[in-house]
């Protein structure tokens, strides 16, 4: 669930690849996007993404882009293509900098940054540009560096950010 503005709230329904959007009470708003892979369309949203006074963006895990919309239409914005290596889990939006956390199995960083006017000048040029990759600072740990088994288990990376500093973790499962 995403918090937006007015005590607001976005839910991603991961069975209809859709997010519901309610008011404060729990009344329906409205419904955005659906299943496909057009504009503003999903196939595979998540719980991953961010909102704020004017936009809102949903990642779709498996159509590999950002979705960003206006909150108060529901109207699609654009979309940012996502490198399938970033394994991206975490968005966090704090003053006009959106937070990136998840995994690189390549560069092996844990976190990155971009300011939100970038975001939208990106997304509005549409996902068909260039992936881009989101993460670029903080090293993954050792563990998952070398044991390609527990790289491949990372359930998640937890990412909180704060005025001055943030955290970062990482949360695994065991396949049995």
């Amino acid at each position: 669930m995403l918090l937006g503005p007015n005590e607001s709230f976005f839910v991603p329904d991961m069975f209809a690849n859709q997010v519901l959007h309610f008011d404060a009470v729990g009344r329906l708003i409205r419904v955005i996007g659906r299943q496909g892979q057009g504009p503003g369309e999903f196939a595979r949203v998540v719980d991953v993404g961010f909102a704020n006074d004017s936009v809102f963006a949903v990642l779709d895990v498996f159509g590999l882009d950002l979705e960003v919309f206006d909150w108060r239409t529901g109207q699609h914005i654009g979309a940012i293509a996502v490198e399938p290596r970033e394994r991206l889990t975490v968005l966090s939006l704090v003053g006009d900098s959106v937070w990136f956390g998840g995994m690189n199995g390549e560069g092996w960083k844990a976190v990155g940054v971009m300011g939100l006017g970038e975001l939208l000048a990106r997304a509005s040029r549409g996902a068909e540009s260039a992936a881009m990759p989101f993460l670029d600072r903080v090293d993954v740990p050792g563990i998952y560096v070398m044991n390609p088994r527990m790289f491949g288990s990372l359930g998640r990376a937890v990412l909180d950010v704060g005025p001055s500093d943030f955290l970062v973790g990482f949360g695994t499962c065991q396949r049995l």
